[in-house]
């Protein structure tokens, strides 16, 4: 006799889906781990995708264009676009699709992205983990 879930459809892509969401997360995790201050906002070349301070409130550079001659972005960058990308899937999936980019602001230390991120990931793990089998098939 076969196991149900490996007869239904959806439970298979759900086991699918969080095999591939967990793998990424562990290689996520594994780059973050470890990292300090320093690194966080190092600046590997005069040019490129950082993020700075405004009024309190840390903020990232967004590019005009998506070139190679942008420069390579801040380690600071990479994680508020990384916590920009899941913020609005999140809010356009299981919010009210109501956020811009204007709303996700930077974090200001390496602890701080990492406990974000983590906060996405627990968000997002519980929201699909809701969801009905005719709502994680549909679009």
């Amino acid at each position: 006799m076969q196991d149900k879930n490996t007869d239904n459809p959806p439970c298979i892509l759900r086991n699918t889906l969080d095999f591939q969401f967990q793998i990424a997360w562990q290689m996520l995790d594994l780059h973050l781990t470890g990292l300090q201050d320093e690194e966080f906002f190092w600046r590997p070349a005069s040019k490129g995708l950082h993020v700075y301070r405004e009024s309190g409130i840390w903020r990232a550079e967004w590019p005009e264009s998506e070139e190679y001659d942008i420069g390579p972005p801040s380690i600071s960058w990479l994680t508020w676009h990384i916590t920009y990308w899941w913020t609005m899937v999140l809010n356009h999936s299981f919010g009210n699709g109501s956020m811009t980019r204007n709303d996700i602001h930077s974090a200001g230390s390496i602890q701080e992205a990492r406990e974000r991120i983590n906060d996405l990931r627990l968000r997002w793990e519980r929201e699909t983990a809701a969801l009905t089998d005719d709502a994680f098939l549909s679009t």
